[in-house]
């Protein structure tokens, strides 16, 4: 993948640190109810990620919303 991207593994690890951690994360959940509720819920998140989105895994924040808001904004 590093070899495919042109980038070295750290830097690839930060680059894909963050959003698909949580996606993952909630995936995994122990807790049913905090799971995706469907396997098209997961794939939606996934593409709102490679989208640039907010994915809907990460807990909403002001800061966050406002981060991605503005990163898909031109002017």
């Amino acid at each position: 993948m590093s070899e495919h991207r042109r980038s070295q593994p750290p830097k690839l690890i930060r680059e894909v640190r963050g959003d698909l951690d949580w996606i993952v994360i909630k995936a995994m959940e122990k807790d049913r109810s905090r799971r995706y509720q469907t396997a098209n819920g997961l794939a939606m998140d996934i593409g709102r990620y490679l989208a640039g989105e907010v994915v809907l895994a990460r807990p909403p924040s002001s800061l966050y919303k406002f981060g991605s808001f503005s990163c898909g904004t031109s002017f």
